[in-house]
């Protein structure tokens, strides 16, 4: 689809490079965290609905990501 007169016509991403592609990609994905962020309320829970009042410590022995060892949901809602 090409822009009409006096408009640019938009960007060919064939044309960039494979880094600016990932810093488009990164972009992108900082974008949609600061939109959710912004967006919603957050509540961390036990798999039975119950909010926890502590965050479960971290191992720090495991030098990757990791599934949580505690089973917990983070449960969202609609700021108003």
């Amino acid at each position: 689809m090409r822009g009409n007169e006096g408009e640019p016509s938009p960007p060919n991403p064939q044309h960039l490079t494979q880094a600016e592609r990932e810093q488009f990609a990164k972009l992108e994905m900082y974008i949609i965290v600061a939109t959710f962020a912004a967006i919603f309320d957050y509540t961390l829970e036990d798999p039975n609905g119950k909010p926890m009042v502590e965050v479960p410590p971290i191992p720090r022995s495991i030098h990757g990501s990791s599934m949580p060892q505690t089973p917990m949901r983070l449960r969202y809602k609609l700021r108003k």
